[in-house]
């Protein structure tokens, strides 16, 4: 059996040994098995190297699994002479299809988004304090470079300030989500007749079952519809 040792900390404010581990999701997108945002599930034992034969290694306990993403770059270029154009590019590893419904492939990654955000003058909140700002942004869609995920331009208005814009970077799956399920409301279906009250009521009050309040349904959309989630996202403080 091999086991890889890792010295322990004790987390105080938790009331629990920790231990930093580094899992390399590149040489895992590379083997045999080419595994995109892998799932790992660790067999965890206390080890002790200096126990006599035999007692070394405690009894071995199956942590939950969890998921692994993958590793993402953000670079920002300045030119000297362009000083107000930020080259941007994203780099790591993504997937190349996705399955249909009947099951074929569908050629295509993970899509990348790049906006710009500005400071809200008098707001100091690193959360609330930003808005979309208007500026350029451009995408060079002919970049066949390996593990390039997004690459182009942002410009920011002339003469900007240190710190008064931010890139923001997001990445997104897209997958085949369940059907839509939708209630659809019924209308009422009233009594014959006008309603009357009193003494000169033409006839006998209108039975439940002849004035039925609306009633709801749910309908399911056919097929799964594709959908995009959230992968990775980061900023850059410009």
């Amino acid at each position: 059996m091999d086991v890889a040792g890792h010295a322990v900390h004790f987390d105080a404010a938790r009331g629990l040994w920790t231990a930093d581990l580094t899992v390399n999701v590149d040489a895992m997108f590379h083997s045999a098995g080419a595994a995109y945002h892998p799932w790992v599930r660790l067999a965890l034992a206390r080890y002790q190297p200096d126990a006599i034969a035999g007692a070394k290694l405690s009894r071995v306990v199956l942590a939950d699994f969890a998921a692994l993403p993958m590793d993402r770059g953000l670079l920002l270029t300045y030119d000297p002479y362009l000083p107000d154009v930020i080259s941007v590019t994203v780099s790591g590893h993504s997937y190349v299809a996705t399955a249909s419904e009947a099951g074929t492939a569908i050629p295509g990654g993970s899509t990348v988004e790049v906006s710009v955000a500005e400071r809200v003058a008098g707001v100091t909140d690193e959360v609330l304090g930003w808005q979309p700002a208007a500026v350029a942004i451009t995408e060079d869609t002919d970049v066949t470079a390996d593990e390039v995920l997004w690459h182009g331009q942002v410009t920011l208005p002339a003469g900007h300030q240190h710190g008064q814009y931010r890139v923001v970077v997001s990445e997104y799956e897209w997958l085949l989500t369940d059907p839509a399920l939708s209630i659809l409301e019924a209308p009422a279906v009233p009594a014959s007749g006008p309603a009357r009250t009193g003494a000169d009521a033409p006839g006998p009050t209108p039975t439940p079952e002849a004035a039925r309040p609306p009633t709801t349904q749910p309908v399911k959309f056919p097929g799964p519809q594709p959908a995009k989630r959230l992968v990775y996202t980061d900023t850059m403080v410009v």
